[in-house]
């Protein structure tokens, strides 16, 4: 405090404001030709500030022009990235503050550069405008996640070398899982208590009793992908060590559908999947076969036909038809029927 008394104002705030000095090391940009900068942590870890200090030094020293902002809605674009504490108007310098009009979406910063808001509950704004850099905010809390993604993805067409930075509490979904194998992502990993330094004692204290230990403490708290469910039958790993590439022959193939009971079929999400038994090994006993059993396909709809007496759809929709079919079952809630033998 005693040096910051003998600077001029504007240089007190520049070491203030002066980011690589008081960040920690993970919270600084990767080197590297990267894409896609994932950062998966807990809750608190400092996401938020760690993407828009990113954006600030790229419209202040990258030459950056062209910015997407996207969060899972319109209102988490405008009160957390933007106007939130951590946002980038609370971290941006005096004399380089970006003037915000909320009815355009945008930001404009005194060199010119522009950053748009997006929400990821409406994929289509990103179709059209075109951008050097984004930052993601959120992503696995997203409604239409892929379709925005690929969106925002195609619109990083300008520039030498557009770049997106990916801030988000890690929840088992596809496209995290896709990301994180990508060879054009870099992945940084932390936890709720790296920045105890900047959190409230009493929470953290509240965050270790109730929560240390727990599915939602390693999701939420320790930033972790949990892939595994400990009500499932099979986990990813299982079903990963097990596939085959071809199967051997059959002696019969079950498609089991599991419709909707308690919303109308129009509205709800179908399940389908065929199931087929090998004759390979075991005698059959009541035409169930005790030899091993292949899970072939799955599917969901809103579209199944009629004779499958789950919904409405062309014919190619019926499981029925899929090839090798020899029957299947229908369920419905705790109810099986053999409705084609």
């Amino acid at each position: 405090m005693a040096l910051l008394a003998t600077l001029a104002p504007q240089e007190a705030e520049g070491l203030v404001r002066g980011w690589r000095l008081w960040a920690r090391p993970e919270q600084i940009a990767p080197p590297g030709d990267w894409l896609v900068w994932l950062i998966l942590s807990g809750r608190g870890w400092g996401k938020t500030r760690t993407a828009a200090e990113w954006l600030r030094e790229q419209v202040e020293l990258r030459g950056r022009r062209r910015i997407a902002l996207v969060a899972r809605t319109a209102a988490d674009v405008r009160d957390v990235v933007i106007e939130g504490e951590s946002g980038l108007l609370a971290i941006s310098p005096s004399w380089n503050k970006p003037l915000y009009e909320p009815s355009k979406r945008r930001l404009t910063w005194p060199n010119g550069a522009i950053a748009t808001a997006y929400s990821a509950d409406e994929p289509d704004l990103l179709r059209g405008p075109q951008h050097d850099a984004a930052a993601a905010d959120e992503l696995a809390s997203w409604q239409y996640a892929q379709q925005t993604w690929d969106n925002l993805m195609l619109s990083l067409r300008l520039g030498d070398h557009p770049q997106v930075i990916v801030t988000t509490t890690p929840r088992p979904l596809k496209i995290i899982r896709q990301l994180m194998q990508s060879p054009s992502t870099v992945v940084t990993r932390g936890t709720t208590f790296d920045n105890a330094a900047n959190l409230a004692p009493s929470a953290l204290a509240e965050y270790r009793h109730r929560y240390e230990g727990t599915r939602l403490g390693r999701q939420e708290l320790m930033g972790e992908v949990l892939d595994d469910n400990p009500g499932a039958l099979w986990n990813r790993e299982t079903l990963d060590r097990n596939r085959v590439r071809v199967a051997p022959d059959l002696v019969r193939v079950v498609v089991a559908i599991d419709p909707a009971v308690t919303v109308p079929v129009s509205d709800s999400i179908m399940s389908a999947r065929a199931r087929a038994s090998s004759s390979r090994a075991g005698p059959t006993r009541n035409r169930c076969n005790t030899g091993l059993g292949f899970i072939s396909r799955t599917q969901q709809s809103r579209t199944f036909c009629r004779r499958c007496a789950c919904g409405h759809g062309p014919p190619h929709a019926c499981p029925a038809d899929w090839p090798g079919t020899r029957g299947f079952v229908l369920a419905s809630g705790s109810k099986e029927v053999d409705c084609v033998p």
